[in-house]
């Protein structure tokens, strides 16, 4: 069943990168950022049930964790996605996602001294390889 999830998960992230593409070109970045806020909300609430409900006290100290999850991590990247896919294809934007999992093991191994194995290495060594060939093809064919 996990594969089936991340399969899935693959599958809306390229409709997201596609309809961002799309969208980002009609409409203002604010709007854009609002309605991605509430949808995803209003998504995460029918999951909220499944989860007991927390002491008036814990929901306090939740709160400024909470708060920096909404901004930092959710308004202002969804915003800077927006903002940086308004000015790149959705092809060329997906090949630059394809990054994150390199970033992620060089500033794990930066920041937190994790161990960077060879098979790491060589994954990022091939999505490096694979922006290169696709960015030189493209360049060709225009």
């Amino acid at each position: 069943i996990g594969d089936l999830i991340v399969f899935l998960g693959a599958v809306f992230w390229a409709f997201q990168i596609i309809a961002v593409g799309v969208y980002t070109k009609k409409y203002s970045l604010v709007q854009l950022v609002f309605y991605e806020i509430i949808f995803t909300s209003l998504g995460a609430l029918p999951i909220a049930v499944f989860f007991p409900m927390p002491t008036f006290e814990k929901f306090m100290l939740a709160l400024p964790p909470l708060f920096y999850l909404a901004t930092a991590c959710t308004i202002i990247t969804n915003t800077l996605q927006l903002y940086g896919q308004k000015y790149v294809s959705s092809t060329q934007a997906a090949i630059i996602y394809l990054l994150e999992p390199v970033f992620a093991s060089i500033l794990s191994y930066l920041m937190l001294n994790e161990v960077f194995t060879l098979k790491q290495m060589a994954g990022s060594a091939f999505i490096l390889l694979a922006m290169a060939l696709s960015t030189i093809r493209t360049a060709k064919l225009r």
